[in-house]
């Protein structure tokens, strides 16, 4: 016999996971939200029908439309963020010892989702650059990041062709084509980056050093890649930068930018 309260709890997911598919049904939605995200709108673009609230599947980003109390029950239990949540670009590195929350520009086409360091304390991620400026369907794709040392000692560029300085992937790959690139050619550079000094690496993409043409509007994810060095140390430093990235389809009519 199922106790009182397990039985309550099925109840509850049950009717909770009738009300998600009754609210995704096209003929209840003028645009189902899904259709315009992978049409390439913006998250925070998206329309849903007079009632319903947007939110935000907390496994893959992927907008649904629901009644607002189903909304708050599933953000509440952790399966959804709500649709203002993904409009922020700033993070917190745990890895810090301040746990200080640091802000990142960026374009309002790219959401960062995690960085990580190997020697936490060294470098502050300030910006990251897309290459062209808005990215639509067709763009060969670069993309740059700005940090500061915020270190007391200098921090060394040493890139070569195994160890590229900033090197970036971009997933899913169907999203994409990657080629080579003869003007960015083998990233080797050498340099000193100074206490409270700014510096902006441009990357290339991995492992075929070049850049990535975009294929498909909608939501892909970049896992990026900055490789530094502590001489004081004899240790290398990487910095690991995750951000999802938002693709728009020009070739669609009337479509919002």
């Amino acid at each position: 016999m199922i106790p009182s309260w397990k039985a309550v709890s099925i109840v509850t997911l049950l009717m909770l996971s009738n009300s998600i598919v009754a609210a995704q049904t096209p003929s209840d939605l003028n645009f189902p939200p899904l259709k315009q995200f992978k049409s390439g709108i913006i998250q925070n673009d998206i329309q849903c029908k007079e009632g319903f609230q947007l939110i935000l599947k907390s496994e893959n980003n992927y907008p649904v439309c629901l009644k607002p109390q189903t909304a708050e029950k599933l953000v509440e239990r952790g399966w959804a963020l709500s649709g203002s949540s993904y409009t922020s670009n700033s993070y917190t590195d745990t890895s810090f010892t301040s746990q200080a929350t640091y802000l990142i520009t960026t374009s309002p086409q790219v959401v960062v989702t995690h960085v990580s360091s190997t020697m936490p304390g060294m470098i502050k991620i300030v910006s990251i650059g897309t290459n062209p400026g808005i990215l639509k369907v067709g763009d060969q794709a670069t993309f740059s990041v700005t940090f500061l040392n915020v270190s007391n000692k200098p921090i060394y560029l040493r890139g070569n062709c195994a160890s590229p300085p900033l090197s970036y992937t971009i997933y899913p790959i169907s999203n994409v084509v990657q080629y080579p690139s003869p003007h960015l050619g083998c990233p080797t550079m050498s340099g000193v980056v100074e206490p409270n000094q700014t510096y902006t690496i441009q990357g290339v993409s991995h492992p075929l050093l070049g850049y990535y043409k975009i294929t498909d509007a909608g939501l892909s994810a970049v896992n990026a890649k900055l490789n530094l060095f502590d001489d004081y140390s004899g240790k290398k430093i990487v910095e690991t930068i995750q951000f999802d990235l938002i693709v728009i389809d020009s070739r669609i009519p009337n479509h919002q930018t």
